[in-house]
């Protein structure tokens, strides 16, 4: 398994999955947990979406349990964004033991804020300008603090950690 974190907007388009054509990896982000709960009818989707239908704070367990349904054993498994919290990163490690799935690396973006920000407005101007921005450098500097502080929770785990200088996932990934 390969986490990543890296800054991500909504409306602007990653490139993960074009990146990825034809390899061997199975993303898991929340497009692809959005996909499966759409498209599913079983106990976990209809579960979940009760949660999210009803504004209601969702137990930590079912979105340990959302990642895991995405999950493909016969593929490397690249999980975006997640874990938020070092709850969920034990919540997952222990799911991914179950499977013989350990962490093997992460790959993280350093970033500054602003230059995250002038990046938007150049690639979707349309969602991203001067009106827009405090509120949306709010929610960069809030991701960032984040991602920070789940670097140190991995620091503890054995695995490899890499602080990638180019939006090259595909190298990064298939090496």
């Amino acid at each position: 398994m390969i986490i990543i974190f890296r800054q991500q907007l909504y409306f602007v388009n990653p490139k993960s999955r074009d990146l990825v054509k034809g390899e061997n990896l199975n993303i898991i982000d929340s497009d692809t947990i959005r996909q499966f709960l759409q498209e599913s009818e079983s106990e976990l989707a209809i579960e979940i979406n009760e949660y999210l239908n009803s504004g209601t704070i969702m137990p930590q367990e079912l979105i340990i349990k959302s990642v895991m349904a995405c999950w493909k054993k016969d593929h490397k498994n690249v999980i975006i964004n997640f874990p938020k919290n070092e709850k969920q990163l034990i919540q997952l490690l222990e799911a991914a033991e179950k499977l013989n799935d350990p962490i093997e690396k992460l790959i993280y973006y350093p970033c500054e804020a602003e230059k995250l920000f002038n990046d938007a407005t150049r690639e979707c101007p349309k969602h991203y300008d001067q009106d827009t921005k405090p509120m949306v450098m709010k929610m960069i500097r809030t991701n960032l603090n984040y991602q920070n502080s789940m670097l140190g929770a991995f620091e503890k785990l054995n695995c490899e950690i890499i602080e990638a200088k180019s939006w090259n996932e595909k190298r990064l990934l298939t090496q």
